[in-house]
């Protein structure tokens, strides 16, 4: 065991990072050291088990952390945590500028002084938004930030960058679309969306719900993320991307209006088709289905942005967990929520196995 090689992850109880301590069990012998100290977005539930990993319930700005890397010496560290919700930040940026600055560059001195190889997990928001026709951004687009917490994660790639150029450090960041799958935090879109139909309450959109989104399965970034950590010396930014649902056009992005409708299709498309199998008469013809009958237009957020997606130079060089992927399988992950939901929810399905 001692002889095995060590990593470090932050923020291993989140929905990113649990998968990610997933996926490197399963595709390496390493050890594992796990710090979360378990705010929102983290769960116990999602806190792992196994013996190669040793869970910390600590903040990353806690002095014990410099202990911790002195102590185990780890040879790689994957950066996922972060305060992430964009609600959030507006309310509160000083909690942002705490955790995703402050803690980025206390974990940057660490890296510094062990020489580890370091994956800093990043997102799309730091550019900003496109227009409806603007090309995609690419690694090197200008960064933009509109919200608290976009800048929050500008700010901390900059440093990232910053430690990459002036101490050498080994380190990556990476840049990914909305993802999807299991253990999202509920107030995210496709958990709203599920828990709202089935609660019988009118699923909020903010605005005119036409804003565009890329949207990747949780496990090819976390592939994707473990992949580029095994790129020592690779290129200092590198991008995610999803899949392509617009069949019409090129863009990669889809309306979270067109989400809501798929998903609420799909969930009626179901009771339909469990009601058949007993015999009962569905109140709804699915002809006449339209998902405007669930909305509920709210205003918007502050400095919404308008659209997202990425382009990439360095796709090749993540091939394994990049390669094309497959159309968004929104059947797969709806069950699972509508399975999260079900047991306090029961009634509002009106005894659907969906």
């Amino acid at each position: 065991m001692k002889d095995r090689d060590i990593c470090l992850v932050t923020g291993g109880c989140g929905f990113i990072g649990s998968h990610v301590i997933e996926e490197l069990l399963v595709s390496t012998d390493w050890l594992i050291i796990n710090v979360d100290f378990m705010g929102i977005g983290s769960s116990e539930n999602y806190k792992s088990k196994d013996a190669r990993v040793v869970n910390y319930d600590m903040d990353i700005n806690n002095n014990y952390v410099e202990k911790l890397f002195d102590e185990m010496k780890p040879k790689y560290v994957i950066h996922l945590a972060a305060e992430s919700h964009v609600d959030r930040s507006i309310e509160s940026p000083s909690d942002f500028i705490h955790s995703n600055i402050n803690g980025t560059c206390r974990i940057l001195e660490c890296v510094k002084k062990h020489d580890c190889r370091m994956v800093h997990v990043s997102t799309d928001e730091v550019y900003g938004h496109l227009e409806p026709n603007e090309e995609g951004f690419n690694e090197h687009s200008p960064l933009q930030p509109r919200s608290p917490y976009a800048a929050s994660k500008a700010s901390s790639d900059l440093m990232v960058l910053s430690y990459r150029t002036t101490y050498g450090i080994d380190a990556s960041i990476t840049r990914c679309c909305n993802n999807y799958g299991p253990r999202q935090h509920e107030e995210k879109l496709i958990p709203t969306i599920v828990r709202s139909y089935m609660q019988g309450k009118k699923i909020p959109v903010y605005g005119d719900g036409l804003q565009q989104r890329e949207w990747v399965h949780v496990k090819t970034h976390a592939s994707a993320i473990i992949e580029v950590l095994l790129l020592h010396g690779g290129e200092d930014i590198y991008h995610i991307s999803g899949c392509s649902y617009n069949v019409e056009d090129d863009h990669k992005s889809i309306s979270n209006m067109d989400l809501i409708e798929r998903i609420t299709y799909l969930l009626e498309k179901e009771q339909h088709e469990e009601h058949d199998r007993l015999g009962i008469q569905h109140p709804l013809d699915l002809a006449m289905w339209d998902a405007h009958q669930y909305i509920e237009h709210v205003e918007d957020r502050k400095a919404h942005d308008y659209r997202y997606e990425l382009c990439t130079h360095y796709q090749d060089r993540i091939t394994k967990a990049c390669a094309d992927q497959e159309d968004m399988d929104l059947k797969e992950i709806v069950r699972y929520y509508v399975d999260r939901y079900y047991k306090s929810l029961s009634s509002s399905l009106g005894g659907t196995s969906l």
